[in-house]
């Protein structure tokens, strides 16, 4: 993961790491680049929101509340299957990554998780529609044998440059709580 996110060009001011067992919308790399403009700067962005862990009951409730909001505010990222990431951290991600500090979390989007948390950001900025899904495969992660989809993916043949990335905001509370509650998950998983 630390090796896709080092990747980035230095002229750019984010940096797109897309998972290889995803599928993308139409038009995925200039539909980010427009969504960006929606978004306040130095957060983590995601451009999937999963239906299963990390707590699928709390986001279910924030996006009944959606509405025709474009984005879905929570704290993570909690899902990676397609991340964007400030260039203007990525060098010091990459030290904290492997640093004791980083090195501690196992899963990849839990670490960008806690290195933006050591930063002073919170918020993660997820597209709402998802503009990636998961090709119906079983997870990467050891012992979980759940078929990832996301909430609302936009479609394989639609194009994210048809959304309107200023159409509000929801927000999901709780994300302290919500995220000893993915911590206690992650340890049970490790056990």
């Amino acid at each position: 993961g630390i090796r896709a996110l080092e990747a980035f060009d230095p002229a750019a001011t984010h940096h797109l790491v897309v998972q290889d067992d995803v599928m993308p919308c139409r038009d995925l790399v200039a539909s980010a680049e427009r969504a960006l403009g929606a978004v306040p700067e130095g957060v983590p962005v995601s451009l999937y929101i999963g239906r299963v862990q990390p707590f699928p009951r709390p986001v279910e409730a924030a996006i009944r509340g959606a509405g025709d909001a474009s984005w879905v505010v929570m704290s993570g990222p909690y899902w990676g299957p397609a991340v964007i990431v400030p260039t203007s951290v990525i060098t010091a991600l990459g030290e904290w990554w492997r640093s004791p500090d980083g090195s501690q979390w196992q899963n990849y989007d839990r670490r960008i998780q806690r290195f933006f948390q050591s930063i002073g950001v919170s918020d993660c900025w997820y597209s709402w529609p998802s503009l990636v899904q998961h090709r119906g495969d079983d997870s990467l992660l050891s012992g979980r044998k759940v078929v990832r989809n996301a909430h609302r993916f936009i479609g394989a043949d639609e194009s994210g440059l048809e959304i309107d990335w200023s159409r509000g905001v929801a927000h999901v509370g709780n994300g302290e709580r919500l995220d000893r509650r993915r911590q206690q998950l992650a340890r049970q998983g490790a056990q």
